[in-house]
């Protein structure tokens, strides 16, 4: 259908595409139905309405001539405009607003818009956010590894920084890596972090991903040193036991430590306490505070003559609650003194007669009560014995020889 009508309806539907660049075909649709519902449906004549804007010749001819100034007012496209997003807004329809960088077309009555949408970024490798880990110190915690290339190829991982290098935190596993962290412990009793940064490569694509460590204090038992095992002569002083945790009397976490001492052996029962044994002149001194040990063992500390071994207990404990205690044991053998025998005079006898020594004389200041064995004689024929008694002695009854002449035998007795 041609006629003026027919063109302002044209030129309406151009001005939707010039003027609003309203930028989707369902406005396109909505402007053509607005207007279509002011005409008879036959496009020839239009109701009043606020919407009609006379064609692009009417307003020409109307410029210039004696309109009144409201209804060129009225005729002007920005209010044209205005009064079309309000019939918009009162039939409860919006206008999409065109996505940033997105580009398309379509056809809005004679008129086009376009909007642009930026290309999709494809990321070459991608390495997954790592969560905080929390662990004691000498204890072990980790987390799964998730790192990968949009190609599939395989990657490699490393721990390329930790802040504290007592995380001592290393990649494990394979295929399925983790992380894994094993924080030593610290002198002092605190807390302490370290940020670990794990890098993931394949080839020259890389990414890394970073983590926080939270440690948390744990106490430490004192570690008692070594002590060594030693014999000494009953009456001879042991040599210095002083014991330590790294030769000193603070642990490993700097607490001080107190020390305690037992002993068993020697007819004392487990658990006795060390200042419980007899000394030479004093009993034995222990010091809570050094953990030094003094003993003298008394000629009664070889039990029955024989050697006597004693089995010691050095502990230390911490001042922390609850208190950690860390021991070490170690023995002293004590060996009876060497007795003092009183030496023997000779003796002159003739053949067929009998001898008798001095009493035998012989004494390890403890005590005891000696014992003496003859253990030689070098000429039978000496015929010598040990007599029994209090105060025992050697006697001798030599046998007469073929011939004349003097002869000597060596007598051996021990006690």
């Amino acid at each position: 259908m041609t006629g003026p009508l027919h063109g302002a309806h044209r030129v309406r539907q151009d001005r939707v595409g010039r003027d609003t660049n309203v930028g989707d075909q369902r406005t396109t649709l909505i402007w053509k139905k607005v207007f279509a519902e002011t005409g008879d449906g036959n496009g020839r004549r239009l109701k009043p309405n606020v919407l009609h804007q006379p064609d692009l010749k009417s307003r020409s001819r109307s410029a210039g001539s004696g309109t009144s100034p409201w209804k060129r007012f009225f005729s002007k496209p920005l209010l044209s405009l205005l009064l079309f997003q309000l019939a918009l807004a009162g039939c409860g329809v919006q206008s999409s607003p065109t996505p940033s960088g997105k580009t398309s077309s379509g056809s809005h009555g004679s008129g086009s818009g376009s909007h642009t949408t930026p290309p999709v970024t494809v990321v070459p490798i991608h390495f997954e956010d790592l969560r905080t880990l929390a662990t004691a110190e000498g204890g072990l915690n980790f987390q799964r590894l998730d790192c990968w290339t949009q190609a599939g190829d395989p990657v490699s991982y490393a721990v390329a920084d930790q802040t504290d290098p007592a995380a001592n935190c290393v990649i494990s596993g394979g295929p399925l890596y983790a992380v894994s962290c094993a924080p030593s412990h610290k002198a002092t009793h605190t807390a302490w972090s370290s940020t670990i940064t794990v890098l993931c490569w394949s080839g020259d694509l890389s990414a890394s991903q970073q983590f926080r460590l939270n440690v948390s204090d744990s106490n430490r038992a004192p570690l008692v040193d070594a002590i060594a095992d030693q014999t000494v002569t009953e009456g001879d002083a042991i040599a210095g036991v002083d014991a330590g945790d790294g030769g000193n009397d603070l642990d490993a976490d700097l607490d001080p430590i107190t020390w305690s001492c037992s002993v068993a052996g020697g007819g004392l029962a487990a658990g006795t306490p060390c200042t419980s044994l007899g000394g030479l002149g004093s009993p034995a001194t222990f010091s809570t505070s050094t953990g030094v040990l003094s003993w003298t063992p008394d000629l009664l500390s070889s039990v029955g003559g024989d050697d006597t071994v004693y089995t010691f207990t050095v502990s230390g404990r911490d001042n922390r609650t609850p208190a950690l205690t860390g021991s070490r044991q170690f023995t002293i053998t004590v060996q009876n003194r060497t007795p003092n025998f009183v030496s023997l005079a000779d003796l002159s006898v003739a053949e067929g007669a009998s001898v008798e020594s001095e009493p035998l004389r012989c004494t390890d200041g403890s005590g005891d009560a000696p014992s003496y064995t003859l253990t030689s004689q070098s000429d039978t024929d000496s015929q010598c014995s040990l007599t029994t008694g209090t105060d025992p002695t050697v006697r001798c009854n030599p046998q007469f020889k073929t011939g004349h002449g003097s002869w000597i035998s060596s007598v051996t007795v021990e006690c």
